[in-house]
């Protein structure tokens, strides 16, 4: 009987993946926070009801997600969108846990580099985190918070997949696929600073950061990037019996992994 339940619930998953975004957004919250502490064996609570500066995670930009591809981004973030504002999009959907700007895939890029050129053939940089472009051009932007606050979901070996299944979805502004034929054999783990981890049904949203020559001074610009759910490359598990308490599996909207 247990046997039988079990290909039940997976031909149920199969059939109807959209039961896993089912949830309330506490219940979102509450998944998200358990699948990271068993997948990346993360210590506590990922997300918080505030940030480090004290901004509370916004339930109204968690409602109305960001389309990329026909893929749904609910992104959860701190604060309210802020920043410049564009084509009906501001720059930033809030803040991250470390109060940096979380950044809006749908916010048009500032260098029009790709719509000559797939994403593959910028010159990206390795480990912004530590680059001194990439944190000059944070402070100019006047973001605040802190680039190596939380820099434990970088360099996963999983997040090069994630990251360009993410890029096949999108699209340059004259319509035309922003990852080109060599896009699949780039290492993207190195160049991505994650915001937000995905899970099992969560996607994951980070930033990564290219540098041009602009007047003779080289110049960093960033690139928002959406990785996938985990779900797209790899089958769902329970997390060993007791080791996350009222974690309810592939059901849950978590998604254990080991």
């Amino acid at each position: 009987m247990k046997k039988s339940f079990i290909v039940l619930t997976a031909l149920l998953i199969l059939l109807f993946p959209a039961a896993a975004f089912a949830e309330s957004f506490q219940e979102t919250v509450t998944f998200a926070n358990s699948d990271i502490e068993a997948r990346y064996h993360y210590r506590g609570s990922f997300f918080n009801s505030r940030n480090v500066n004290g901004a509370s995670l916004n339930q109204n930009t968690w409602e109305n997600p960001i389309n990329i591809g026909g893929v749904s981004v609910h992104a959860l973030v701190y604060g309210n969108p802020w920043g410049d504002y564009r084509n009906g999009q501001y720059r930033y959907l809030g803040y991250t846990k470390d109060a940096l700007g979380f950044t809006n895939i749908n916010f048009p890029c500032d260098s029009k580099d790709l719509l000559s050129k797939h994403i593959e053939d910028l010159n990206w940089i390795e480990y912004p985190q530590r680059d001194i472009l990439v944190r000059q051009a944070i402070s100019n932007m006047g973001e605040g918070g802190k680039l190596n606050g939380d820099v434990f979901f970088d360099y996963i070996l999983a997040n090069r997949d994630l990251a360009y299944k993410g890029l096949q979805l999108e699209k340059n502004e004259n319509g035309r696929a922003l990852a080109g034929p060599r896009a699949g054999s780039v290492p993207w783990e190195k160049f991505i600073h994650v915001y937000q981890p995905p899970t099992q049904y969560l996607c994951g949203v980070g930033r990564m950061w290219n540098v041009k020559t602009i007047n003779g001074k080289p110049t960093a610009y960033y690139k928002t990037v959406v990785l996938v759910p985990y779900r797209e490359i790899i089958d769902p598990v329970d997390p060993p019996k007791g080791e996350v308490p009222g974690f309810k599996g592939e059901l849950g909207g978590g998604g254990g992994f080991r």
